[in-house]
């Protein structure tokens, strides 16, 4: 009950210790392939299994700097030792496999505290992963290799990506080439997340791509080997298309999404999802030969009732819409809009017994004797059904996109194209308009991710409000006022209420939305201006409902550790948004940047802020600076104002050689000091500084 308690002491340092040392006495439990937490035995009977348990819920519950200490005294027995074969002891090779374990756990909790160190880890996972040590060994390290390259991909703030991605996609697409289908699965996987740190580095990653092309095809695992391939067509974008692959891959997919056995769905799901990257990478470039048999296929696996597969549909027509706009919506929307409509509406939670088997829904009305006097409730529970979740988010977000193509040339071209009398105009609006109803009523909804979608999707429908399709509230009104304002009323209510940092991330990404495509929305903003500042400002202050520094159990910060603060993105989230206001509103959000300023430096620009956190700052200071100076020779320059105490700053930052972005945005703040600040400023006295420090870049 008392969760500070849990945190002093050795507790947590005690109970993973023990975790490891009981998940080890098994042997046969800690070396399983098959092992599966959420599918485990009686704790009572098997100690090996609560063990697992343990390091389960201590590895991604406990304070980073303990938890990481106690796992690292424990992997320099694993790297760089020798390689493990069949005459190495059963206790040993068990112990090898339960600290891979419990690295593929504890890592994502570990970001900050097991930066510096991840190349070695990860050094030490592919030699583990490696023959001839034994499969088990060799799978779990896999498991580690990739969560270790998840955990960087997923936090901008972390510096060793670019070094642990070399490693991580030699160990993986080694794995693919092993005759055992459970090591390709698992190389499949770890391929994906390494891939991810080759975002903004193709150029790098081209030259390996035919040799992952090539493992990727040799796979008997091809649903995974599916997934691994969108990926890495994502990242390599235009530059796949000339790889001699490329038309393999297509016919091959091509096939596989004609498949209608229930058993191999997955395998339609993942080509479906790996078509439309496919597409995406063609580019406008893509012949209607090639995406119209394709775009037919996906829309006729809506008429199997499979959740994850109208889920891969919805992805794929996202995808593809992002390429061919109103294109694809005209041709397509009278089809495809009603079935996200049912998406969007349905209920994805079941009623199930202790077995885990759904049942009828329960009259609770009926007499007792119908029940023989028992609870009608005994032994029933409310479950949700993932896949139908999955499924809501993916229907939400391809109605977004749907909506925000209308507004462009190419809808209204196609619609004409097409013969669309007012009847098929009306029948399409009618749709949206049902789409739009059923994604309003899911702001409240319990999982963070349909949420977010649900947000930036409302902010789509209301900059889309400005198209051919929707309905002005009147002549002289260039959108719909009334859904503009709904929706941005809607983003500060998360920006106020929202625990969920992701989410609080997406409602200032559609308030961005808004603000970038909607010309004329400054009358809509500035009635509501006063309360985004306030919203923002008691983020940054620490007053909101939104936590900026979450770590250990329940919200604790992690113990001495010099770096507890982890935004997950709000510090891009919030800079991004300024940056726009700054742009849309010009001097008159000047006031309220000001009063933001004070509490965005104290957040972000401490020594121990993460250099991204300060790079994000400065730019944002860089971008906005010129658009909130006001003509008038009567006000005093926002510019000179600010210039006094941001110039250190961005000298200090101009001169930290560990981030080169953070160089970057200095430099270019200096910049734009400087050309703004009047002759009189009292920035020229920092000007031979700032040329020093400029020339040594």
């Amino acid at each position: 009950g008392d969760s500070k308690a849990l945190t002093r002491g050795g507790f947590w340092t005690q109970a993973f210790d023990a975790a490891l040392t009981l998940a080890v006495s098994d042997e046969e439990a800690a070396m399983s392939v098959e092992y599966d937490v959420d599918e485990l035995g009686d704790p009572e009977e098997d100690r090996a299994t609560a063990a697992m348990r343990l390091l389960d819920v201590v590895g991604s519950r406990a304070p980073q700097k303990l938890i990481f200490g106690v796992l690292t005294q424990r992997l320099p027995a694993l790297v760089g030792n020798s390689p493990k074969d069949g005459n190495t002891p059963a206790a040993e090779l068990a112990a090898a496999c339960v600290a891979m374990r419990a690295a593929a756990v504890v890592v994502p909790n570990c970001l900050k505290a097991m930066d510096k160190a991840a190349p070695q880890l990860a050094q030490g996972f592919a030699a583990c992963a490696a023959p001839p040590n034994p499969e088990p060994l060799r799978v779990f390290a896999l498991d580690a290799l990739a969560s270790l390259c998840s955990a960087l991909a997923g936090d901008a703030a972390l510096r060793s990506g670019e070094a642990v991605r070399g490693i991580a996609l030699n160990a993986a697409v080694g794995a693919l080439g092993d005759a055992s289908p459970a090591m390709q699965k698992r190389g499949c996987v770890a391929l994906e997340f390494a891939l991810e740190l080759f975002e903004d580095a193709e150029e790098e990653l081209g030259p390996s791509a035919p040799a992952i092309l090539a493992g990727l095809s040799q796979c008997v695992v091809q649903t995974y080997a599916l997934s691994a391939a969108a990926v890495l067509i994502d990242v390599l974008g235009s530059s796949f298309i000339s790889s001699d692959s490329c038309q393999a891959l297509l016919a091959s997919v091509s096939s596989i999404m004609e498949i209608t056995d229930p058993e191999h769905f997955q395998k339609r799901c993942a080509a479906t999802n790996t078509a439309g990257s496919i597409i995406a990478a063609l580019g406008k470039d893509a012949q209607l030969s090639v995406v119209k048999p394709l775009a037919d296929r996906a829309l006729l696996g809506l008429q199997i009732d499979d959740p994850e597969l109208r889920e891969a549909t919805y992805i794929f027509f996202w995808k593809i819409i992002n390429v061919f706009e109103g294109e694809i919506v005209a041709a397509y929307g009278l089809q495809l809009l009603p079935v996200i409509v049912e998406s969007i509406n349905r209920e994805d939670g079941a009623i199930v017994d202790s077995s885990g088997k759904e049942v009828d829904e329960v009259d609770l009305n009926a007499e007792p004797e119908a029940f023989d006097g028992k609870d009608p409730l005994e032994g029933l529970q409310f479950s949700v059904r993932t896949s139908y979740l999955d499924e809501k988010a993916a229907a939400v977000s391809c109605a977004g996109v749907m909506a925000e193509a209308t507004c462009s040339e190419e809808f209204s071209t196609a619609c004409v194209a097409l013969g669309f009398g007012q009847a098929q105009v009306a029948q399409i609006r009618e749709l949206f308009d049902q789409a739009l109803e059923g994604i309003s009523n899911l702001h409240e909804y319990f999982h963070e991710d349909v949420r977010a979608s649900a947000l930036l999707a409302e902010a789509k429908f209301a900059m889309s409000s400005k198209g051919v399709l929707f309905k002005k509230t009147s002549a002289e009104k260039q959108f719909d006022e009334e859904l503009v304002g709904r929706c941005f009323d809607q983003c500060l209510d998360t920006m106020e209420t929202e625990e969920e940092k992701e989410v609080f991330n997406v409602a200032c990404e559609a308030l961005g939305v808004l603000l970038d495509k909607l010309p004329g929305i400054q009358e809509v903003v500035m009635k509501r201006l006063e309360r985004l500042t306030v919203a923002i400002i008691s983020v940054l202050s620490g007053n909101a409902a939104v936590d900026l520094a979450m770590n250990g159990l329940f919200g604790e910060e992690d113990p001495g550790s010099d770096d507890e603060d982890r935004d997950d993105g709000v510090a891009d989230a919030i800079t991004d948004l300024l940056a726009v206001l700054a742009k849309a509103l010009g001097p008159a959000f000047a006031p309220s940047f000001m009063r933001i300023l004070l509490p965005l430096s104290q957040r972000y620009c401490r020594p121990s802020s993460a250099t991204s956190e300060k790079a994000a700052v400065l730019g944002s200071l860089a971008d906005s600076i010129p658009h909130l100076d006001s003509p008038s020779a009567n006000t005093t320059s926002i510019t000179s104002t600010i210039a006094p105490s941001a110039i250190p700053l961005a000298l200090a930052a101009a001169a930290d050689t560990s981030d080169p972005t953070l160089q970057r945005n200095a430099s270019y703040l200096l910049g734009v000091l400087f050309h703004h600040s009047p002759p009189t400023s009292p920035a020229w006295a920092h000007l031979r500084a700032a040329v020093s420090v400029l020339q040594s870049l």
